[in-house]
């Protein structure tokens, strides 16, 4: 019996081999727009890749690194819904996922720091509901008070 895992090939993934032909052209821009529009934390982290990697030399050593490459003369960097502070970007985009190699790994590191910031705003989202819910309609006892009668 062989005990190892066989080996698997994805096909969807040849972009990324070395050599392999492109999936995309130029001529697909619109369609490539249209795709990470669909996905919001993709988009922002093209977004945040786009802004920061012509700022930067890799390898990124730090969060402090990126988050100067990202001034806009604000505190908070804008991406649609979303609103970016240099706390986000420490907390979501921890120190333990760096350094940060070429660009492609700043994408790949940005989509799991917007990834991070979406779960965490959710379950912050979550809990909030949860309060006004417990302030707005308290839990009553459903069996009769003992002491009336």
């Amino acid at each position: 019996m062989n005990d190892q895992a066989p080996e698997v090939q994805l096909a969807g993934f040849a972009g990324h081999q070395a050599g392999a032909k492109p999936l995309f052209e130029e001529r697909d821009i619109a369609l490539l727009r249209e795709a990470l529009s669909l996905h919001p934390d993709l988009e922002a982290a093209a977004y945040l890749t786009k802004l920061s990697a012509p700022h930067l030399r890799f390898p990124v050593e730090s969060p402090d690194v990126l988050i100067k490459s990202l001034r806009t003369g604000q505190c908070e960097l804008r991406m649609r819904q979303q609103v970016w502070t240099s706390r986000d970007i420490k907390r979501f985009l921890p120190a333990a996922l760096f350094p940060i190699e070429n660009q492609a790994d700043l994408l790949r590191k940005a989509l799991i720091a917007c990834s991070n910031g979406r779960r965490f705003h959710y379950h912050e989202e979550q809990a909030r509901l949860c309060r006004a819910d417990a302030r707005q309609s308290p839990i009553e006892n459903s069996e009769a008070d003992p002491g009336a009668s």
